[in-house]
């Protein structure tokens, strides 16, 4: 084969450095979320189901302190009490 119509051969992977990978990084972050919109973006936009709204909204109001009350540590009904 003549040596004008070789091929060109990528550097190698030690010889492309930093800036190479970062290029494949910032590329593979682009690709990555322009298939996670494509996929969930709709899924996004569905409403909320009554009953998981209710949940939400309860957890808050539950949760929320008065104002000037003092906050007290919520209870883990799994952890085993100290004595």
């Amino acid at each position: 084969m003549d040596d004008d119509r070789r091929i060109p051969q990528l550097p190698r992977r030690e010889d492309r450095g930093a800036p190479h990978r970062r290029r494949v990084e910032e590329a593979f972050a682009v690709w990555l979320e322009q298939k996670l919109h494509e996929l969930y973006d709709s899924v996004t936009r569905e409403p909320l189901p009554p009953e998981l709204l209710r949940l939400i909204e309860g957890q808050g109001a539950e949760h929320e302190p008065e104002e000037g009350a003092e906050r007290k540590p919520r209870e883990n009904p799994e952890r085993e009490p100290k004595d």
